[in-house]
């Protein structure tokens, strides 16, 4: 299997999808964060935030991630150093976090969007393709498909497509109905405005 390069930014899904390819591909993926990792030998797919702005937009192994809106991904992160981080809880804090944030978002959505680029391309290159958060959660047969056809250069199984996402993208609830995890973010329900 060929290493790829997993782009996204913060809270635009990076997890959901990598739990997606894991219950797919099994062992066959090594998957490592280098945020976390220190030995990156034998990985498969590998994780990148760009946070420093240096990955290359060019690499034709790459799955890019995003958000459709900035500020939901932003809320979640903000949300994410609070519960982990210590991040305290509080107007100012979102006040200050938001604004850098903001700014890192604009820096990182003009590398990797070209200004251009309209919602109907979903690509990078010809190549490489682009997956929304919210199309993640709406279509995750859709976007897990593609993006194991992307990996393998080939169709996936499809038996072995639907098992995957039953394992990881969906709870049993007690009546014995399916409903997805994921949702998606109102904006406008924030408890810092």
């Amino acid at each position: 299997m060929r290493k790829i390069v997993l782009t996204s930014f913060p809270r635009s899904g990076h997890h959901l999808l990598v739990d997606r390819l894991r219950a797919y591909f099994g062992d066959e993926l090594v998957y490592r964060d280098p945020y976390v990792d220190l030995d990156l030998e034998g990985a498969t797919l590998l994780k990148s935030h760009d946070f420093v702005l240096d990955d290359d937009p060019r690499d034709e192994n790459r799955i890019l991630l995003l958000r459709d809106d900035g500020l939901a991904a932003i809320q979640s992160w903000f949300d994410f150093d609070v519960k982990h981080a210590g991040l305290v809880d509080s107007a100012k804090s979102w006040k200050t976090f938001h604004t850098v944030k903001s700014s890192f978002y604009r820096r990182w959505r003009d590398k990797w969007v070209p200004e251009s680029w309209t919602r109907s391309e979903r690509h990078l290159s010809s190549a490489n393709p682009v997956f929304f958060y919210e199309e993640l959660v709406r279509f995750p047969i859709a976007t897990t498909y593609s993006a194991v056809r992307f990996i393998l250069q080939e169709r996936p199984q499809f038996d072995r497509l639907f098992d995957a996402l039953r394992s990881v993208s969906r709870d049993e609830s007690r009546d014995g109905h399916f409903f997805e995890t994921h949702t998606l973010r109102d904006t406008s329900t924030f408890r810092h405005q």
